[in-house]
């Protein structure tokens, strides 16, 4: 999938996830967001991220191979492990916003046609849906049809987040008395 694709499908899921959590999203959460719905392809040295840690994804290229720990429910362990001392410093929407957005990426990429190792170190790859002439190929129509429909959910999702449900549910059923 295009960076586009992955950070705009992030943002979406992420933005779903606070919205019912009543967690208002700053703008630097929806940085974060972006940046790290990026970090599942550092294990490609084509990517822009695996561009610009080149050592670390060569590395990670040739010796564990694409779309395997990084796309992963292992990947998303080990970066929880690392990263958990945010915790402690009090930054719970954005330790959890990282992790949403690298899920996201994982499941967005296993809408294309190669899928993902989900569950590695078992090699079976993840696909949605089944059949592979419904699945996405990166590039494609399709997958820029896809990003208007991220968009629209963006522009329906921010104002909702920042609002809350409940103020924009009375705000949608209101009376004129």
């Amino acid at each position: 999938m295009k960076p586009v694709t992955h950070i705009l499908f992030s943002e979406a899921f992420c933005m779903i996830f606070a919205t019912f959590a009543n967690i208002v999203l700053k703008p630097i959460d929806i940085v974060i967001i972006a940046i790290s719905s990026m970090l599942p392809d550092i294990d490609d040295t084509k990517s822009f991220i695996g561009r610009a840690f080149h050592p670390v994804s060569n590395y990670l290229e040739r010796n564990v191979g694409r779309r395997t720990i990084t796309h992963s429910l292992a990947g998303i362990g080990v970066v929880a492990v690392v990263l958990s001392p945010l915790l402690f410093l009090k930054a719970g929407v954005a330790y959890s916003m990282i992790l949403l957005s690298i899920l996201g990426h994982i499941i967005i990429d296993c809408v294309n046609k190669e899928g993902v190792n989900m569950f590695y170190p078992n090699l079976a790859r993840v696909v949605i849906p089944k059949d592979e002439k419904i699945r996405l190929e990166e590039n494609s129509k399709a997958e820029n049809v896809l990003l208007y429909v991220f968009i629209g959910l963006l522009l329906i999702l921010f104002p909702l987040n920042q609002t809350g449900i409940r103020p924009a549910l009375h705000y949608l059923i209101r009376t004129p008395d």
